[in-house]
């Protein structure tokens, strides 16, 4: 049997820590006093029939495909389309785990309404066009160039994830039938889900196609993001209020 590093074992090691941490935060949350008889489990195929809400579902799957361009589009058009070194790849990872991590509350700000969190999506289909266009550049410079070309691209894909979440997370809830948000949320996560079993057959033609993938997918990021102020208007014409109270009063 083949031993594995010890860098194997110490990540294993730390997040098993971190779960018996996170358990025992969650051991001290205060236990909600409702009678179980009193919890009622709500079906509706509301959400099905809602427009607007499939419309956003839909485009904010196509927007979450970040997720994959960061797992395997970017890492595989390094390696099979650019000079530049795969021990490349993990550096860029951390950057936009630490631009993650740093920036995502500033992210968030104004997406309280339906409007905000409109404008957020805005931004993602954009910055993720930016990437992609950034991706096609990338083979063509010589290395040193290259690697700062990626890094730009995985500068954008990070500002399309970031505003992506903040906008999705915001107007699910928004656009989100008052009484029926748990099944609404189903249905949206639903889109999430769809999109990770696509998303990877999609890359991978993108990376075989090239340029004119990129440019494609490009193109559809804009889209989506841009489609989603109209449908924040019509879900604003068929009755969904322009500010969640709840969060209203939290801010």
């Amino acid at each position: 049997m083949t031993r594995q590093p010890p860098g194997y074992g110490a990540i294993l090691l730390l997040n098993a820590a971190s779960f018996a941490v996170l358990a025992t935060l969650a051991s001290r949350l205060p236990v909600l006093s409702t009678p179980a008889k009193s919890l009622r489990r709500r079906f509706s195929v509301d959400a099905l029939r809602d427009g607007p809400f499939l419309s956003f579902t839909g485009i904010n799957a196509v927007l979450t495909m970040h997720m994959t361009l960061l797992s395997i589009g970017i890492p595989l058009w390094i390696v099979e389309h650019t000079e530049v070194p795969a021990a490349v790849i993990s550096p860029l990872v951390a950057v936009n785990t630490v631009l993650a991590v740093a920036l995502q509350v500033r992210a968030s700000r104004g997406t309280d309404t339906i409007a905000g969190a409109a404008r957020g999506l805005v931004r993602a289909g954009g910055s993720l066009a930016v990437c992609c266009l950034l991706l096609v550049a990338a083979p063509k410079p010589p290395v040193v160039l290259a690697v700062g070309v990626l890094l730009l691209a995985m500068v954008a894909l990070t500002a399309g994830e970031l505003f992506q979440s903040a906008g999705g997370w915001g107007e699910s809830y928004l656009l989100a039938a008052p009484g029926q948000e748990g099944v609404y949320l189903s249905v949206f996560w639903l889109g999430v889900a769809v999109q990770q079993i696509a998303a990877p057959v999609l890359i991978g033609l993108v990376i075989t196609t090239g340029t004119t993938g990129w440019v494609v997918l490009a193109a559809l990021f804009a889209v989506c993001g841009l489609t989603a102020p109209v449908i924040g208007r019509w879900a604003q014409a068929n009755g969904r209020p322009q500010q969640d109270p709840a969060l209203t009063e939290a801010t």
